[in-house]
């Protein structure tokens, strides 16, 4: 066997030190280059190769990943866990487990830069050892088990460390990878996994556009020749895409323009002309992950409008006619306060004018029933259609709305530069100050929902206990139950958070109390 970076045998049989993955200034050269390690079968007649669980090779790699949970066990080598993983995935097996390990692993050692060769790696390897690669489609659950870790970890690593800037090629590299992998899941899997954090978490990375040098003379821009209906489709397939790309980056740019979100919905929605196949009302299309639902509920619940509006514009490519998602960006927006007015306002236009054009669309759902437009979204699409657009309601409801509205803006604003102390400040400032036990309420709900985007699970003890104890006061489980559902999440996402003080009972009677009066809502809290 050809040693490669990784561990090797030499002739004599004894094992050559690892070199690291360059292969260069006198290192071994791998057999299989990087790049094609999800794209070059391990056999003719084997592709995928053969399991590896019980090698040696993957127990001593599996070793190296079993130490990041171990306090007292050594470091991580995560160069061994490189050449390890690159010689498996070389000449072993197509394994899934030994691809995510590379990919972190690369991460570690060469930042997001290697973290962008590893999605590369795993994309192409789901892609084209789907059938046959490891573990076995038969424990397809180990499959999503791996991708979950590696999603953690990824996520982790951002957390830990603070990346200044990405260059604008690195980040779109990275963004299709995640897209592919995504979409591959996607057809294969009825729940594929969610990596919502870690797509939020690099699209907070500044991204930096290359210099352009001024050239002595410019040359003409190359115009394809079009003479064919196949010409001008492929040429508008093509413009289309680049648009995406442009609108992408001008968001990630400047996030208060409705130039972007203009641009995307022209290059989803500009060529649908007619509604997608349907029988009685449902089409063939897969629908949105049970996660993905999950997740952009609880961001709405814990009153998250940035995190509702990245998650849900960067999904909606993918879901063009899942129409929840087009209330949910505008609900960010209208959350995130009056800079972002007039991109709620271009939202709405183009919405309500791809509704006048196909006015059946929200009365459709995707193949499992769920529907392109729930309940809230009807109500909301139907005061755009008359002209009379209804604003998806935030949690603030009094005269405090603009002051809380802004105060949390604020305070994300101050969480972004890492300040939580002045974060808290400024909501526990608005909560000693406000004037009324109503607008009390409303901003401990604000408090409780900074401290679990915080996930400071020790400080939110106090505030949920009474936020319960003025649910029990206002009665509101009477009065008002919608308040009531919203402010009693926020004491099970509380409880739930891992603070080691968990009451069985309590938790069985607050679900109880939220599933008297919001089934859905109880049953999303279980899962």
């Amino acid at each position: 066997m050809v040693a490669f970076g990784g561990r090797g045998w030499d002739r004599g049989g004894g094992r050559r030190p690892f070199l690291g993955p360059g292969g260069r200034g006198g290192e071994l050269m791998p057999k299989v280059q990087l790049e094609d390690l999800g794209v070059k079968p391990i056999k003719e007649d084997e592709p995928a190769g053969t399991d590896v669980t019980y090698e040696p090779e993957f127990e001593e790699l599996q070793g190296e990943i079993e130490k990041l949970s171990s306090p007292t066990a050594e470091t991580t080598d995560w160069s061994k866990v490189v050449g390890l993983a690159w010689e498996i995935l070389s000449e072993k097996a197509k394994d899934l487990r030994a691809a995510t390990y590379l990919s972190i692993g690369l991460l570690e050692t060469e930042g997001l830069e290697g973290f962008s060769r590893g999605v590369k790696v795993l994309k192409d390897l789901l892609e084209n050892f789907w059938e046959g690669m490891y573990p076995p489609l038969k424990r397809v659950r180990g499959r999503v088990r791996a991708l979950e870790w590696w999603a953690e970890r990824a996520a982790a690593y951002l957390k830990r460390v603070q990346v200044p800037q990405i260059p604008e090629e690195l980040a779109s590299k990275i963004k299709e990878g995640l897209d592919g992998i995504d979409q591959v899941l996607a057809e294969r899997l009825e729940e594929p996994p969610f990596f919502g954090e870690l797509r939020e978490l690099l699209d907070r990375i500044p991204v930096i556009s290359p210099k352009k040098e001024e050239p002595s003379a410019a040359p003409k821009a190359a115009v394809t020749e079009v003479s064919s209906v196949e010409d001008a489709q492929r040429a508008m397939r093509d413009a289309l895409q680049t648009l995406r790309k442009v609108a992408g980056l001008l968001r990630g740019q400047e996030p208060t323009s409705p130039l972007p979100y203009r641009l995307m919905r022209f290059c989803c929605w500009g060529p649908v002309d007619v509604l997608p196949p349907q029988e009685d009302g449902k089409t063939r299309l897969p629908p949105p992950p049970a996660q993905l639902q999950s997740q952009l509920q609880e961001l709405e619940s814990q009153g998250n409008w940035e995190g509702l509006l990245n998650l849900a514009e960067g999904r909606f490519p993918q879901f063009i006619y899942w129409l929840d998602l087009q209330r949910w960006v505008v609900q960010g927006m209208a959350g995130l306060g009056e800079e972002f007015s007039r991109a709620r306002e271009a939202v709405e236009a183009e919405v309500a004018s791809f509704i006048r054009r196909l006015p059946e669309l929200p009365s459709l759902s995707f193949s499992d029933g769920t529907p392109f437009a729930n309940e809230a979204t009807a109500k909301w699409l139907e005061g755009l259609r008359g002209g009379e657009v209804q604003e998806p309601s935030t949690v603030t409801t009094g005269g405090e709305d603009d002051s809380l509205a802004q105060a949390e803006a604020d305070a994300r604003a101050a969480m972004r530069r890492g300040d939580l102390q002045g974060a808290v400040e400024i909501i526990q400032d608005g909560l000693r100050s406000a004037p009324s036990a109503k607008d009390r309420f409303l901003w401990r709900m604000a408090l409780v929902r900074l401290l679990l985007k915080a996930k400071k699970g020790d400080l939110l003890l106090p505030q949920i206990f009474e936020l319960d104890r003025e649910v029990k006061e206002f009665r509101l489980e009477e009065w008002d139950p919608d308040m009531a559902v919203k402010a009693l999440s926020l004491v099970w996402q509380g409880l739930t958070m891992g603070t080691g003080r968990r009451d069985r009972a309590q938790m069985e009677e607050l679900l109880s109390r939220i599933a008297r009066l919001n089934v859905l809502e109880a049953m999303r809290l279980k899962a």
